[in-house]
C-alpha cells in the first residue's frame, strides 16, 4: 500500500472516529433522565442519571458492578456525584472499592460507622483518605437536585442501634424520570410497614423489593398502602431460596409486574 492511499485510510479513520465521540458526547448531554437496576448477580445496585449527575445506590459484591456501569455511562464519564450505601452487608457495599479505584465520588451516603465488618471498615477508611464527604443516611436526610430528589425515611438515629444490619438499612424514597420509587435495602417487612404508616406511602410507582425478594420483606399491608405497579428484585443465583416463592405469588395477586435482575439482566426506566 502506497503512502497517498495510507494516508487517505488513517484520515476516514480519524472523521470516523471523531463523529463516534462526537455522538457519544451529544447523546450524554441531551440524554434522558434514567434510573438503571444493575445486574451485579446475589447483590444490589442502582444508577440513577439525570442533568443533576450520576447517584448510585449500593455497588453490588466485588466488582460485579464495573460492567454494568460501563454500559450505561460513556468512557468520558468517570464522575459518581453520590453513593449511597443501604446497610453493610458486603452485597451491597464491596463494589465501591472499584468505585472509589476508577471514578470520582463526591458524596457518600451512610449510617452504620460503627459496623465492625472488617471490609467495611476498610471502605471507610478508603472513603476518607479520598477526601470524600460523608452524610449521615438517617431519616430527613434529603439530597435533592434537577429533576431528582431522594428523601431517607428510615432509620431514625435511635434505631443505629439496633443488632440487625439488615434492619438498619436505609429506606429512600427516590422522585425521578415522574416516578415515585422506593428503595428499600434488605429491610424486614415489619419494619417497613412501620416506615410505610408513619410517612403516609402511597401511590408508589415502582418499589425496590427488600432482600432480593427474601421471606418477610414484603406484605400485603404493604402493598395495599403503597399501590405500587411495578416491582424490581435485584437477585443472582444463590443457595438462599431468593426470591421466595410466597413473596412471588403475593406479588402476583396484586397484579404488580415484576422484573428481576436474574432474568431480565439490566433494567432501565425512563
Amino acid at each position: 500500500m502506497n503512502v497517498k492511499i495510507l494516508k487517505k485510510w488513517l484520515v476516514i479513520v480519524l472523521l470516523l472516529s471523531n463523529i463516534y465521540v462526537w455522538h457519544l458526547i451529544f447523546e450524554f448531554y441531551f440524554l434522558k433522565s434514567s434510573v438503571n437496576f444493575l445486574n451485579v448477580f446475589e447483590g444490589d445496585s442502582a444508577l440513577i442519571i439525570n442533568k443533576s449527575g450520576n447517584f448510585l445506590i449500593d455497588a453490588g459484591r466485588r466488582n460485579y458492578v464495573s460492567k454494568p456501569l460501563s454500559l450505561m455511562l460513556p468512557f468520558f464519564d468517570n464522575i459518581i456525584d453520590v453513593v449511597f450505601v443501604s446497610h453493610a452487608d458486603s452485597d451491597h457495599f464491596e463494589g465501591l472499592n472499584y468505585i472509589l479505584d476508577n471514578y470520582k465520588v463526591r458524596l457518600v451516603v451512610l449510617n452504620d460507622f460503627e459496623n465492625d465488618n472488617e471490609n467495611y471498615q476498610k471502605i471507610l477508611k478508603k472513603i476518607i483518605d479520598h477526601n470524600i464527604t460523608i452524610i449521615s443516611g438517617v431519616s430527613n436526610t434529603i439530597v435533592e437536585g434537577f429533576g431528582f430528589k431522594t428523601e431517607v425515611l428510615y432509620p431514625d438515629i435511635s434505631d443505629l442501634s439496633l443488632k440487625s444490619t439488615n434492619e438498619k438499612s436505609q429506606v429512600m424514597l427516590v422522585n425521578t424520570v415522574g416516578k415515585k420509587i422506593l428503595f428499600t435495602g434488605d429491610i424486614t417487612d415489619k419494619i417497613l410497614n412501620k416506615v410505610v404508616n408513619k410517612w403516609d406511602i402511597e401511590n408508589i410507582d415502582i418499589i425496590k423489593i427488600p432482600h432480593h425478594g427474601a421471606k418477610n420483606t414484603i406484605n400485603r399491608e404493604i402493598l395495599s398502602q403503597i399501590g405500587v405497579k411495578q416491582a424490581v428484585i435485584s437477585v443472582g443465583d444463590n443457595n438462599y431460596g431468593h426470591p421466595n416463592t410466597e413473596t412471588l405469588d403475593l406479588l402476583k395477586n396484586f397484579n404488580i409486574e415484576v422484573f428481576r435482575t436474574d432474568i431480565n439482566g439490566n433494567i432501565s426506566i425512563k
